[in-house]
């Protein structure tokens, strides 16, 4: 938002700027000793003995702005400074800590002297008497108002050169030995104006190219006051810069829409009083509010866009017009999201909402994650964290904002049921398997990897009366991007277990003999008998009378085990 100068203004300043070290504690004691006494002790206490600068001050121009300092070097503060003698008209001055400042518009031309001390903590102090010389101002000549070509203007020995141009073209101007040269000009080329061995140049200009203004060999320079591209103006050899009427700031600051704004212009370097005159169009929402060398532009923008405004400022000698550009920015819009639903992958479509706050412009919101597709509604294609960006693109009053967030997606639950399983007493655990549920999304097995792991109390003597056992499936190395396991137990069934009887044969006994039995079952369970030809007592076979005899070994089982098959041997009583 660069300020253009189409005529001319005035301010005088220099400075004088000596570093000041660091101090010790102060001692106020010292005051009573002498300046030797105390410049000994300043020594040891390794201070920097006291100075004021050799550099005489600027000179003034009569009715013109005025600004010098002289800054005291060494000694330690705080610091008293004492200003004594004769001050040209209308220029006053100003103590600081350690410094002097010389300010004002001096009134009347003539030489003035003045002498300036400083005293430090210490008692130490120093003085110094300085000239300052009011220089009247010179005669001006009105000249054309635009020069486009190189060396329009070619100018040796002249008294007073003033130009009012705008001077777009490189060494359009060319000027050699003047006495005064005067131009008020909008430089746009680099060496637009070549100057040398002058004796003065007045130029109130905004220098818009670097190397605009090329300046050699002169004893007093008055320049511009908008200098807005790193050098824009090469000057050695100078003594005094001085600028003349113009307006600050020679840029209007930006604002924003809805936000309140407030920049007062004034008019600088003038010649007397000054007044500014606003000129332009203004966002809506906005106004100038003016009084003397002042207007300040206020209010509350409701609009964005550049606006084009002017401000003339004029004194009594002086008129310079300043062009300002104001970018009322768009304004920053946040974006909310509404409350996240809870998806389930394969389970139904969801809706994302949004809102643009102050602009209440609608959100348009996309999936950038493959574990969401569509385009709200959203179809849950995976499990997991699905990224999401929010978008409003802004209009003439609002910026473009984005806003980056996350919705989790649950996985489906998938069930894992243990199979069925028996096996017969005294026997070991069977191999367990399962069954998985209902996929979704077209989803297969292959969805799955690894295998559940499985636990059961039954052990392969845990009896029938235990009947069913629970087969427990737990996760084992199951594994599913999109789903977690609902396990569901399965039934272990415990059956009799078979058994044998073996029962070795039995020889020809002779009638009235006994024998002891020795059937036995595979279960380890007793045997019991019954015989023909004969009687059993324990296990003790009594054969009876001459003829066949028929022994039978039987099993009954019980609660774990089946009944055996009955086994009989036979023989022939002799």
């Amino acid at each position: 938002m660069h300020g253009t100068h189409t005529t001319r203004c005035c301010v005088v300043a220099m400075a004088i700027a000596l570093g000041v070290p660091s101090a010790p504690t102060q001692r106020a004691a010292l005051h009573a000793l002498t300046q030797q006494q105390i410049a000994v002790e300043e020594q040891n206490a390794g201070v920097q003995p006291m100075a004021l600068p050799t550099e005489g001050l600027p000179p003034a121009y009569q009715g013109m702005p005025f600004f010098a300092s002289v800054m005291a070097l060494g000694g330690v503060g705080p610091y008293k400074v004492i200003v004594d003698g004769n001050l040209p008209p209308g220029i006053i001055y100003q103590p600081g800590v350690n410094v002097i400042t010389l300010n004002g518009v001096p009134t009347v031309a003539g030489l003035y002297n003045a002498q300036f001390t400083v005293i430090d903590a210490y008692g130490a102090q120093v003085s110094r008497a300085y000239s300052m010389e009011v220089r009247p101002i010179s005669r001006i000549t009105p000249s054309p108002a635009l020069i486009s070509d190189p060396e329009a203007v070619h100018i040796t020995d002249a008294d007073s050169v003033f130009f009012a141009a705008v001077i777009n073209l490189g060494e359009a101007v060319h000027i050699t030995d003047g006495m005064m040269d005067f131009a008020s000009a909008r430089l746009t080329d680099p060496e637009a104006v070549h100057i040398n061995d002058t004796t003065t140049v007045f130029l109130a200009v905004q220098y818009g190219l670097p190397e605009a203004m090329h300046i050699t060999d002169t004893t007093t320079v008055l320049l511009g006051a908008q200098i807005p591209e790193p050098e824009a103006v090469h000057i050695t050899d100078t003594t005094t810069i001085v600028t003349e009427v113009g307006v600050s700031p020679a840029t209007a600051p930006g604002g924003t829409i809805n936000v309140a704004y407030s920049q007062a212009f004034t008019a600088v370097g003038n010649t007397g009083a000054a007044t500014v005159t606003p000129v332009g169009t203004l966002p809506t929402g906005m106004s100038f509010t003016t009084s003397g060398g002042t207007t300040t532009l206020h209010g509350t923008p409701t609009q964005a866009g550049m606006f084009n405004f002017t401000i003339t400022a004029k004194d009594t000698v002086h008129t310079d017009i300043v062009s300002y550009s104001l970018v009322i920015n768009t304004a920053s819009q946040t974006i909310t999201i509404g409350t996240l639903p809870t998806p389930t992958y394969g389970g139904a479509p969801f809706t994302l909402t949004a809102t643009a706050s102050p602009s209440g412009l609608p959100v348009t919101i996309a999936s950038t994650s493959a574990l969401a597709t569509g385009a709200n509604p959203f179809t849950p294609a995976g499990a997991g964290s699905a990224s999401f960006t929010a978008t409003q693109a802004g209009n003439a009053n609002y910026s473009t904002t984005t806003l980056n967030f996350n919705v989790s997606i649950a996985p489906a639950t998938l069930s894992v049921t243990a199979a069925n399983a028996s096996r017969a007493f005294d026997q070991p655990n069977p191999s367990f398997s399962y069954n998985f549920g209902t996929f979704v999304n077209g989803d297969t097995a292959s969805a799955v990897s690894g295998a559940p792991a499985f636990s059961t109390t039954a052990t392969p003597l845990s009896p029938m009366s235990g009947n069913p056992y629970t087969i427990t499936p737990s996760t084992g190395t199951l594994n599913a991007a999109n789903y977690t396991f609902n396990f569901v137990a399965g039934t272990l069934t415990v059956q009799p277990a078979a058994q044998t009887i073996t029962f070795d044969p039995i020889a020809n006994l002779q009638h009235g003999s006994t024998f002891l039995l020795s059937a036995r079952s595979s279960s380890g369970l007793p045997v019991s008998y019954s015989v023909s030809g004969g009687s059993i007592t324990n296990n003790i076979l009594t054969v009876g009378a001459a003829g066949p005899v028929s022994v039978t070994a039987s099993q009954a089982g019980n609660g774990n085990y089946s009944a055996a098959n009955s086994v009989t041997r036979s023989f022939t009583a002799q």
